[in-house]
């Protein structure tokens, strides 16, 4: 960028005209989220090796992961859970919003209980879950 710096004789302070034009504009590299294709275009945010799997996370373990060979029972229970745990967060969310802006005791404070026993149910489920060899 370039700048223009000039001091104001009366305050002393110095002023910063920044001209528009010089701001960079972004590249194609910039908007580009497969590191593969990022690193055929040139891009240093890419990994040294040029593997996604690096770009993607430190632990390239996490690529062996197959998921299609689960069960179906903890898939289901995964859904579940995940399922529980949001309506419990949502209700509990709700409920606040409800009984700080609205000051509806009954309404809110109901949403809250709820979400509390979606949780503890969640927990008790995750805890109590069957284990699979």
């Amino acid at each position: 960028m370039s700048e223009d710096r000039s001091e104001d004789s009366e305050s002393g302070r110095k002023t910063y005209e920044i001209d528009p034009g010089a701001v960079a504009e972004p590249t194609e590299s910039d908007f580009l989220t497969d590191p593969t294709v990022r690193a055929q275009s040139g891009d240093p945010r890419t990994p040294e090796s040029g593997d996604p799997q690096d770009a993607e996370s430190g632990d390239p373990e996490d690529a062996d992961i197959d998921t299609t060979d689960l069960p179906v029972e903890v898939k289901r229970e995964f859904l579940v859970q995940v399922l529980l745990l949001n309506l419990g967060l949502l209700a509990i969310a709700v409920g606040a919003m409800l009984l700080y802006f609205r000051w509806w005791l009954d309404l809110g404070g109901g949403l809250i209980v709820i979400g509390l026993v979606a949780i503890l149910l969640t927990y008790r489920r995750y805890v109590d879950r069957p284990t699979v060899d």
